[in-house]
């Protein structure tokens, strides 16, 4: 995981953009102390947006499906920033199998740049914004 400036119209390699592993939509309104958009931790994904194909699209997919199943099964649209963060960690491992990245620099790399006293939103960022809320 990368801590660097990502733009949707600068990809980090052609065909590549930055995924952000826990979503701006998600953390903006939830206090977390020093959050930047811009300097948050990001992967390298394919495609060029979170629902134009590649691995960006299916991080996305499956951040949707464990976020309805959240939902329905705990009638909350929150959660807890660890829960989040657990989530977003297995999902990496779900769509990049072969990565070699130690689950706990993952988490640590998270947890520096997070400081979210307060629960986060349950939504998976397909479509953009805050879209994917349910």
């Amino acid at each position: 995981m990368e801590r660097r400036t990502v733009s949707r119209a600068t990809a980090a390699a052609p065909g590549q953009t930055g995924h952000h592993p826990l979503l701006d939509s998600a953390v903006k309104d939830s206090g977390c102390t020093g959050y930047n958009y811009k300097e948050a931790p990001t992967v390298c994904a394919e495609g060029t947006g979170n629902s134009h194909g590649g691995s960006h699209q299916m991080l996305h997919d499956k951040l949707e499906k464990r976020m309805r199943d959240h939902v329905e099964n705990n009638r909350s649209s929150s959660m807890s920033y660890e829960s989040y963060r657990n989530h977003a960690i297995m999902i990496f491992y779900e769509t990049f199998p072969e990565s070699r990245c130690d689950r706990k620099c993952l988490r640590a790399q998270l947890d520096a740049h997070y400081k979210c006293p307060k629960d986060l939103k349950a939504v998976s960022g397909k479509g953009g914004g805050d879209s994917g809320n349910f």
